[in-house]
């Protein structure tokens, strides 16, 4: 971690959680990686899994908005703007 940053505890503690990342908000990662975690969701669920997370190498201002455009609805998006794709 990058000196002088504190990671903030993570909320999912105790929950059973899948986490996806996309490197990029692009084309493909909107058109065939995001839907296929969303055709499964409900499965997911069935099978246990409290959370679904999706994390995006992006700035937050700019995932909140690419999910709202792609239509992410179960699914929680999150922000990794330090991060390298």
């Amino acid at each position: 971690m990058r000196q002088g940053l504190k990671a903030p505890p993570f909320p999912a503690q105790g929950l059973s959680v899948v986490l996806f990342g996309v490197p990029d908000m692009g084309k493909v990662c909107a058109e065939k990686h995001v839907p296929s975690y969303l055709q499964h969701v409900d499965q997911l669920r069935a099978a246990g899994v409290d959370k679904v997370v999706c994390l995006a190498v992006a700035k937050p201002e700019a995932i909140q908005a690419w999910g709202a455009k792609v239509g992410i609805d179960g699914v929680k998006v999150i922000a990794a703007p330090l991060a390298r794709a």
